[in-house]
């Protein structure tokens, strides 16, 4: 590679590091100043991002996940993932049902009402995963299991 496309190619990552805040004006100048003989004094020439660049980032959820099923023991719960922004070339999602604050579970969009669940509410809660981190949803809306009937 000749030294003009080394250059243009750190040029271009340089440009994306600058704009997601990876890296400073002052950085850039010294790496400038080390590897191009940037004079002292000048500033390596920053472009504004274009007005369509969005700035890589964990994703970000829009409607909360929801969970339908009969609420009664050994029922089957099913808890959507919701609706999420940012999952492009996603890792994925990761499912975390809770019996009030307690975690139950398996790792997964379905659940088993169990005895145990009996007068409580039961949760779920999304983890959405991508290339910039992880964001989890608030939690879904409760269901309640009602409690065992009394014998009289």
């Amino acid at each position: 590679m000749s030294d003009y496309a080394r250059a243009a190619e750190y040029a271009s990552l340089l440009h994306f590091l600058f704009w997601d805040g990876v890296v400073t004006q002052d950085e850039i100048n010294a790496v400038a100043r080390a590897n191009f003989g940037l004079p002292e004094g000048d500033d390596y020439p920053m472009q504004p991002p274009p007005d369509d660049y969005v700035p890589p980032h964990p994703p970000v959820n829009v409607d909360v996940p929801h969970v339908t099923g009969t609420p009664a023991v050994d029922s089957v719960l099913n808890c959507t993932k919701g609706n999420w922004d940012g999952m492009e070339g996603s890792s994925g999602y990761a499912y975390q049902w809770k019996r009030g604050a307690t975690n139950i579970g398996t790792n997964s969009a379905d659940y088993t009402v169990v005895a145990a669940d009996q007068g409580n509410d039961i949760t779920c809660v999304v983890t959405a995963s991508n290339a910039h981190g992880s964001t989890a949803a608030p939690p879904s809306n409760a269901v309640s299991i009602p409690a065992p009937l009394e014998d009289k």
